[in-house]
């Protein structure tokens, strides 16, 4: 299944908004990129890759526990 569709400028949509990867990590109380992947039923990559994204942009943090990376939404900044 694609996790993404072209628009018809021949873009890519994203199928999954950002806003749904921070629910996720807030309703699983942070989690690994399988455990995400699987709440939002997408293929590992596309949860790694956007992860790695809203980690670059602050907004959620990740930490290596073993072999795997731990993500957690970031605390909002007062």
């Amino acid at each position: 299944m694609p996790n993404d569709t072209r628009s018809d400028s021949g873009e890519f949509d994203e199928k999954y908004s950002d806003e749904e990867f921070i629910s996720a990590l807030i309703d699983l109380g942070g989690g690994g990129t399988t455990e995400v992947a699987e709440a939002l039923d997408c293929p590992y990559t596309t949860a790694y890759d956007r992860l790695k994204s809203l980690r670059d942009a602050g907004k959620v943090t990740s930490r290596d526990i073993g072999k795997v990376h731990f993500w957690e939404v970031s605390e909002p900044d007062d």
